[in-house]
């Protein structure tokens, strides 16, 4: 009998390297894991202890069927972490404007709902922007994700007319920061900070994702900075065993992009992160 699921997709269906190694290191410690694919109709989740969400990175092509894969382990009464209330409220990015509610500073964002009317010269007049990001509020790793100035050409147009049609969209301020100073991402385990990276785009571009280019390295913020992010993670009274907080810095202010409470990379790079997921991971099971 297996005690943990770590769940991955049918792209990855052996993990990435660095969870690789971990789960040998778990396997030394006498904790029995195995990595099954989450949309695999074979697999009795009944046999374990706990499902370990983790690099789960096409959900958000087949959301329905990720969505009631989650009502299926919640009419099993599985263990999941992270909880499926939470999976739930994080999958749809409108999360953001809750989080916005609450006090925490998010990118400036429009929260545009699908078949709503998207009159972008409109949006562009009112807020003053002079470039936005837009991407579906269901997304990862930069899909379908578009930079764009006023000067919209008709082709373009027409394609996120059909993009708003179909899907609720955010619609942010471009920040050049992004660029300049690149992207942070903040890692906590059971909500004690455990390490960052930093993030820059390749040049000409401005994702800042291994996928296109984009390099990442540890790299230890500002204990004022660290200060502002746990800040962010004391709001969210749910138990959680990772985070992952996503933002740019502006004038020496944190700006939320994505709190990552789904599959997100957790940068495990060496043996000490790893040891602290796997001491996390200890006091769930």
């Amino acid at each position: 009998m297996y005690d943990i699921a770590w769940v991955t997709c049918n792209k990855i269906p052996d993990l990435i390297d660095s969870e690789r190694r971990l789960l040998s290191s778990l396997h030394v410690d006498h904790l029995h894991v195995k990595p099954v694919v989450w949309d695999d109709s074979r697999v009795d989740w009944e046999e374990f202890k706990l499902v370990l969400i983790r690099s789960v990175w096409d959900y958000h092509l087949k959301i329905d069927q990720f969505l009631n894969w989650l009502d299926k382990l919640d009419d099993l009464r599985v263990m999941v972490y992270n909880p499926i209330h939470i999976l739930r409220w994080n999958h749809h990015k409108f999360y953001l404007n809750d989080l916005k509610l609450m006090g925490v500073p998010v990118l400036p964002t429009m929260f545009h709902r699908k078949n709503e009317t998207l009159d972008l010269q409109s949006i562009f007049a009112k807020s003053g922007w002079k470039e936005i990001i837009i991407k579906p509020a269901i997304s990862a790793t930069a899909y379908k994700l578009y930079r764009l100035t006023p000067d919209i050409s008709p082709h373009m147009a027409k394609e996120l007319m059909h993009l708003a049609k179909n899907c609720d969209l955010l619609i942010q301020k471009f920040q050049p920061a992004i660029i300049t100073s690149g992207e942070w991402s903040f890692i906590f385990l059971n909500k004690k900070f455990s390490h960052s990276v930093h993030k820059m785009p390749a040049p000409g571009d401005f994702r800042t994702q291994n996928d296109f280019g984009g390099t990442i390295r540890l790299r230890p913020p500002e204990d004022s900075i660290l200060k502002q992010v746990k800040q962010i993670m004391q709001s969210i009274d749910q138990d959680l065993l990772y985070s992952r907080i996503d933002g740019i810095i502006i004038n020496g202010q944190f700006q939320l992009m994505e709190l990552e409470l789904i599959e997100p990379d957790l940068f495990l790079m060496d043996i000490q992160l790893r040891n602290n997921f796997k001491t996390a991971l200890r006091t769930k099971i």
